[in-house]
C-alpha cells in the first residue's frame, strides 16, 4: 500500500510540474488574452465532462474493480460505457450548438464560447473517451496510465509542440491541442481493441 502510494505521489509531482512549465510556457508565448482563452477552454471542457460522459467515470472505475479478472463483464461495461458517452455527448452537442445559435438572436452571449463552439464540441467527444480510459486504468491500478491518459499526455505533446514548431498564437496551439486528444483517444481504443481481440 505504501509503495503504490509513494507511485502515484511521485506521479503527481511529475504531472504537477509539466502542468506548470506549460501554464508559464503558454502564458509567455501568447499573452494574458490568448492564453485566458486556452485556459478557459479547458475549464469549460472540464464543466461539460460530467454532463458528456453522463457520470459514468466514477461507475466504471467501482464496477471495474468489482468484477477483476473477469474480462467479459469488464468488456460489456466498457462497451456500454462506451455507447452511453456517444449519445450523452451528441445530446451536450446540440446543447452547445443550440446556445450558440439562441445566444446570437437573444443577445446573451459569451465572447469565448460563442468564438470557440465548434472546437468545443470536436474536442469534447475524445476528452471524454480520455476520462472513461482513465478511470479504466485507475480501477486496473495501471496509475501511469491513468495520468498519462488524462493531463500528462496531451500536456506533454503540447509543450514539445509548443517548443519544437514556435506556437505564439491561439489558433495553432488549439489545433495542436485537438490533434493531441484525437490522437491519445485514439491510441487508446486501438490498444483496447487490441488487447480484447488477443484474449
Amino acid at each position: 500500500l505504501l509503495r503504490d502510494s509513494s507511485i502515484v505521489f511521485i506521479y503527481r509531482i511529475i504531472a504537477a510540474i509539466i502542468t506548470l512549465l506549460l501554464t508559464m510556457v503558454i502564458t509567455n508565448r501568447l499573452g494574458a488574452e490568448q492564453s485566458g482563452h486556452y485556459f478557459f477552454i479547458i475549464s469549460f471542457l472540464s464543466f461539460l465532462l460530467p454532463l458528456a460522459s453522463f457520470g459514468l467515470n466514477n461507475a466504471v472505475l467501482k464496477e471495474i474493480s468489482i468484477h477483476l479478472g473477469k474480462s467479459e463483464n469488464i468488456s460489456s461495461i466498457m462497451t456500454k460505457s462506451i455507447i452511453i458517452l456517444f449519445f450523452s455527448f451528441l445530446g451536450v452537442s446540440f446543447i452547445i450548438y443550440t446556445y450558440n445559435y439562441g445566444s446570437s438572436i437573444y443577445g446573451f452571449s459569451h465572447k469565448i464560447i460563442n468564438q470557440y463552439y465548434l472546437l468545443l464540441i470536436i474536442s469534447l467527444f475524445p476528452f471524454s473517451i480520455i476520462s472513461l480510459f482513465s478511470n479504466y486504468f485507475q480501477a486496473y491500478k495501471y496509475h501511469l496510465l491513468s495520468m498519462l491518459t488524462m493531463n500528462m499526455g496531451y500536456q506533454v505533446l503540447l509543450l514539445v509542440s509548443i517548443v519544437t514548431f514556435g506556437i505564439n498564437s491561439i489558433g495553432p496551439l488549439l489545433s495542436v491541442f485537438v490533434k493531441s486528444l484525437y490522437f491519445i483517444a485514439l491510441l487508446i481504443i486501438l490498444w483496447y481493441f487490441f488487447k480484447d481481440k488477443n484474449r
